[in-house]
C-alpha cells in the first residue's frame, strides 16, 4: 500500500511497524524455506533492497567465551545480512534463564539495537521450538517483544501431508513407486512420526534415503536388466525399511489367544476383550457412515493387585493388541519404569526424567510399576508430585499414541489416584483389578512352567501332593502368586539335581528320564526347605509374675 501511495505521489508518512518475525515450531516444518521465500517476496515488493541475501546463523557462530567479542560477532552478522534477511536458527539458545553471566544476553542486547537502527534495511527472523521461543521473547529483555512484528506458528505436518511430501521427493528424484506401495508407506511414516524428534519433512527425507539404500542393496545382490529397475522403488524396499522381511507376524487373534491361554484372570480377560470389541465396532460404524464417537482415546489404565498376578505380562499384550488395532503406531514398544527412574534429587530434574521416559515410550506402552510410590502424602515437598504433574501433561499431549499403565497394590493405588492430583481420576478411566490366583490356578501355573522347562511330574507328584505343597507355601506371607510358584519350581529343581548328584556318588545308573522327571520326594524336600527357612513364631507375651 505504501508503494502504491508513493507511486501516485502521496506525501503521507505512515510507519509500517516492525517487520521482524518469530517462526515457531518443531524442526522440519519449513521455517527456513519460508524465510527464504519471504526475502524474495519482500524484494519484489521493494521492502528489502537485497531480498535474495539470506544469512543463516546460530548461537555457536555468535556467542563467544570472551568479554566484548560476542557483540562484535553479532555486528558482523548484521552487517553481512544488511539489505536482506538475518535468520537465527534455534534462537532460544541465546537465552539461558538464571545465568546472568552467559554472553548470550550480550548477543540479544546487541541484536535489539540493530533491529531498531536498521529496521528498514534488515529483516531478522528468529526460529525455534514454540515454548522455548516464547520463554525467550518474554523474559530475555523487556524490549524484545516490542521489536517483533509477527509471530508465525509452523504446525507439525499430518501423516497425510508427510506422505505427499514423500511422493514429491520420489518425483524430484525421477523415480517411481511400485503399485501397492501406499499401505506400507503409511505404516512406515506413522511408525516414525510417533516420535516428536522425527523432524517432519526432514524425517521424511531420512526415510526416503533409507528406502533408496534398501533398494540399492537389493540391486547390488540382483542387478537389474532394464532402466526401470533402477528407477522403481519396490514394496519390498519399503518393508525392508520397516524391518519386515515379509508380511508376517502375530495377528490380533493370535494375541487374544495368548491372553485367553493365561491361567485365571477371567475378569481381566473380559475387560480386554470388551475394549477390543469397542474399537472394532467403532471402526465398522465409521465404515457404515455413522458419526458416533466413543471415547476410544482414553487409553491409560490402572492395573491393581498383588505381585505375581500377571500385570506386566498383560500390559505387554495390551500394547501389542492396541498396535494391531491401529491405536498405537510405533514398534512393539514397552518401557518399564518406577519411582527410581522417574524422580530426581534436584529441582527440575524430575520433569526431565519423566519427559525422556515418555518420549522413549511414544507409540507404545509406558508401564510404571509400584506407581503408588510416586505419591507420599506425608511429604508435600517430595519430587514425586512433580513426576505425577508432568505425567498428567504428557498423558493429554500424547493421548492418541501413548498408553500409560500404572500398576501396584490396590489400596495404595486407589489412595494415589484419589489424592495425588485432581486430574488423575479423569485420565485413568480404565481400572483393572488383578485378583490373587487360587490354589488350583497356581497348580496349573506350576504344571505349565514344568512343561516350559521340558520336564514332567511323575504320577505321585502331580496330584494331591502338589496341591498340598502349594497350599502350604502360598499361605505364607509374601509368597507372590505366580512369582512364588516360579521360585518354588526353582527350589524343586535344585532338590532334583541334589538327588541325581547323590545317585552319581553312589554309582547308580542315571537316565534321561531321571533328569527330566520331578518326583514326589523332590516336592517334599522343597517343602521341608521352605518350612525350615520360615521365621520362628514369636512367643505369646505374658506379664511377669511378681511375688510378695
Amino acid at each position: 500500500m505504501e508503494n502504491e501511495a508513493r507511486r501516485l505521489g502521496a506525501s503521507r508518512r505512515i510507519s509500517s511497524g516492525s517487520r521482524h518475525m518469530v517462526f515457531a515450531g518443531n524442526p522440519g516444518t519449513g521455517k527456513t524455506t519460508v524465510a527464504r521465500l519471504i526475502g524474495k517476496i519482500y524484494a519484489a515488493l521493494g521492502v528489502l533492497p537485497k531480498g535474495d541475501l539470506f544469512v543463516e546463523t546460530s548461537r555457536d557462530k555468535i556467542v563467544s567465551q570472551y568479554i566484548g567479542e560476542t557483540a562484535i560477532n553479532m555486528q558482523k552478522k548484521v552487517e553481512e545480512a544488511k539489505g536482506g534477511i538475518l535468520f537465527i536458527d534455534e534462537a532460544y539458545a541465546l537465552y539461558k534463564e538464571g545465568d546472568a553471566k552467559d554472553f548470550g544476553k550480550e548477543a540479544i542486547d546487541t541484536l535489539m539495537k540493530y533491529m531498531e537502527d536498521y529496521r528498514d534495511q534488515l529483516l531478522v527472523i528468529m526460529a525455534g521450538y514454540t515454548e522455548l521461543m516464547r520463554d525467550m521473547i518474554n523474559n530475555a529483555n523487556p524490549g524484545l517483544a516490542s521489536r517483533i512484528g509477527a509471530w508465525v506458528d509452523f504446525e507439525d505436518y499430518s501423516e497425510e501431508e508427510m506422505l505427499q511430501i514423500f511422493y514429491g521427493m520420489v518425483r524430484d528424484a525421477n523415480m517411481m513407486l511400485e503399485d501397492g506401495s501406499e499401505e506400507p508407506l503409511v505404516r512406515l511414516i506413522a511408525k516414525h512420526a510417533a516420535n516428536p524428534k522425527f523432524g517432519n519433512a526432514r524425517g521424511v527425507r531420512g526415510l526416503f534415503d533409507k528406502i533408496v539404500e534398501q533398494m540399492d542393496m537389493r540391486l547390488a545382490q540382483n542387478p537389474g536388466t532394464r532402466k526401470e529397475d533402477y528407477e522403481t522403488i519396490l514394496v519390498r524396499d519399503i518393508r525392508a525399511a520397516l524391518g519386515e522381511e515379509e508380511e508376517k507376524g502375530e495377528t490380533l487373534q493370535d494375541l487374544l489367544d495368548q491372553l485367553d491361554a493365561m491361567t485365571g484372570l477371567e475378569k481381566v480377560k473380559q475387560q480386554i476383550h470388551r475394549r477390543v470389541a469397542q474399537v472394532e465396532m467403532d471402526e465398522r460404524a465409521r465404515d457404515a457412515g455413522s458419526l458416533r464417537r466413543s471415547d476410544v482415546t482414553s487409553l491409560h489404565m490402572v492395573f491393581s493387585g498383588n505381585p505375581g498376578t500377571g500385570k506386566t505380562t498383560v500390559a505387554r499384550l495390551v500394547g501389542k493388541i492396541y498396535r494391531k488395532l491401529g491405536i498405537l503406531k510405533g514398534d512393539d514398544i514397552f518401557v518399564e519404569c518406577s519411582r527410581e527412574t522417574l524422580v530426581g534429587q534436584y529441582i527440575g530434574e524430575t520433569a526431565q526424567l519423566v519427559r525422556r521416559k515418555v518420549e522413549s515410550a511414544l507409540g507404545g506402552v509406558l508401564f510404571i510399576d509400584e506407581a503408588y510410590s510416586l505419591y507420599r502424602a506425608d511429604d508435600p515437598k517430595d519430587f514425586g508430585r512433580e513426576a505425577i504433574d508432568t505425567l498428567i501433561k504428557y498423558m493429554e499431549d500424547y493421548r492418541e499414541n501413548l498408553v500409560i499403565i500404572m500398576a501396584g497394590y490396590s489400596e495404595l493405588m486407589a489412595e494415589m489416584i484419589e489424592q495425588a492430583n485432581p486430574g488423575l481420576q479423569s485420565r485413568f478411566r480404565i481400572w483393572i483389578e488383578f485378583e490373587d490366583y487360587t490354589v488350583p490356578e497356581m497348580c496349573d501355573i506350576f504344571r505349565k512352567m514344568v512343561k516350559d522347562r521340558n520336564c514332567r511330574l511323575d504320577q505321585e507328584a502331580d496330584g494331591e501332593l502338589l496341591t498340598d505343597v502349594i497350599t502350604k507355601c502360598s499361605g505364607k506371607e509374601g509368597f507372590g502368586n505366580a512369582r512364588g510358584v516360579r521360585n518354588l519350581l526353582e527350589l524343586v529343581l535344585e532338590k532334583l539335581n541334589e538327588r541325581i548328584a547323590k545317585r552319581f556318588q553312589e554309582r547308580l545308573p542315571v537316565t534321561k528320564e531321571d533328569f527330566d522327571t520331578i518326583r514326589a520326594e523332590d516336592l517334599r524336600s522343597a517343602l521341608e526347605e521352605t518350612e525350615k527357612d520360615a521365621p520362628p513364631e514369636a512367643p505369646t507375651w505374658q506379664p511377669p509374675r511378681i511375688g510378695f
